[in-house]
């Protein structure tokens, strides 16, 4: 049982964010900064998570699919539609997990953050402000 619950309550934690920025975002950091407060919602993110035995499994999404949510008691906070052609598996891929739909991102430490890790709080703020609005 204990197994259980780890497996199930371990699996949103995500590793690494990868935002795909365009190439006029990567030329300074006055456009960078532009472009967070702004980002289109066609914004390729790489969300890279691990599962309970370490292995890495990265799942593709657009800004315009991220909504914030508040699931799992706590341990999802955002979370994306299921992707497209998700649902019409072939027989033999019901053997792969199917991809990851629920997150759980956290802010990074600021002694430990990353270079530009402000990006993502930008971004985050746009993603919970949509989510808002939608809502309403």
């Amino acid at each position: 049982m204990p197994f259980a619950f780890v497996a199930y309550s371990t699996t949103p934690f995500v590793a690494f964010v990868h935002v795909r920025l365009p190439t006029f975002a990567r030329t300074s950091r006055e456009l960078l900064q532009r472009f967070a407060k702004n980002a289109p919602g066609n914004t390729r993110v790489d969300i890279t998570t691990m599962n309970l035995i370490g292995k890495p499994r990265v799942a593709e999404a657009m800004l315009s699919d991220l909504y914030a949510v508040r699931q799992r008691f706590g341990t999802v906070n955002f979370a994306r539609g299921r992707p497209p052609g998700a649902a019409s598996r072939e027989w033999y891929r019901w053997f792969v997990p199917p991809p990851s739909t629920k997150f759980y991102l956290q802010n990074p430490d600021p002694k430990h953050a990353t270079r530009e890790g402000w990006v993502w709080d930008e971004l985050a703020d746009s993603i919970a402000r949509r989510s808002q609005s939608r809502v309403r």
